[in-house]
């Protein structure tokens, strides 16, 4: 089964709400018992062509496990990838934090790549760590795919019938884009999508009509979108 992901512009209060979380980080407290000394390293890429992507800021966290709005959380490292998209930290934690914190190691997202799944929402994409596990803090992959649109034209020319007609699109097994659903035909017009996807691999897109009994009829179809491309597909229904 494959993810359901939807991109949405952030509201203000979760804008707001970044701030606060972002304003409320102090520095780790010098620890004073159950020291560990860890290595987290990894590595960012282009997930199409496994380029190294340089000078990406890397941040490592505590973040209370609990909701939690202006609760303190603690910086542990933070730096750059290097030229060959790496990034390493020494360092020494408390391993008592797991108790009540989780370990976060992101980097933030950029408008000019996707992340999928994003673990971290609209500004991060990151790896967190409930338990203390030494080995899992290294190798870590951060893929990126690089972004661009596609046109999705939609043409009513049938007089069918039907419960729902639904269109979907992804580029990776590990999410669905859910693009467009309407319940029946009288919200059936022509209309045009334009839809986030990955350069330079094939997108998937699926669409399909349900009818009275969940009887489906869905059809599938792909092409490679490019940077600079029109990147159109039409579907008649």
């Amino acid at each position: 089964m494959r993810l359901k992901a939807k991109y949405f512009k952030p509201s203000i209060s979760l804008i707001i709400l970044t701030l606060l979380i972002s304003s409320c980080i102090k520095e780790q407290p010098r620890c004073r018992g159950n020291c560990v000394d860890v290595v987290i390293n990894g590595i960012t890429f282009v997930e199409t062509s496994g380029a190294p992507l340089a000078n990406i800021p890397v941040e490592v966290n505590w973040f209370i496990r609990a909701y939690c709005i202006g609760c303190t959380s603690y910086r542990v490292a933070s730096g750059k990838t290097d030229s060959a998209g790496k990034f390493n930290f020494n360092t020494t934690i408390a391993s008592t934090f797991f108790k009540d914190y989780y370990l976060s190691v992101r980097v933030p997202t950029d408008t000019n790549y996707i992340t999928a799944p994003n673990v971290g929402g609209v500004n991060f994409d990151e790896k967190r760590f409930s338990d203390f596990n030494i080995n899992a803090l290294q190798n870590l992959k951060f893929g990126f795919y690089p972004k661009t649109f596609l046109t999705i034209r939609l043409h009513r020319v049938l007089s069918d019938n039907f419960d729902y007609f639904s269109v979907s699109h992804h580029f990776t097994n590990a999410v669905d884009y859910e693009d467009f659903i309407i319940a029946g035909p009288r919200f059936a017009i022509d209309t045009t999508l334009r839809v986030p996807t990955s350069a330079n691999i094939y997108t998937t897109i699926v669409w399909g009509k349900t009818i009275t009994g969940g009887q489906s009829n869905e059809q599938t179809d792909s092409l490679i979108c490019t940077d600079n491309g029109t990147n159109v597909f039409d579907i008649n229904y």
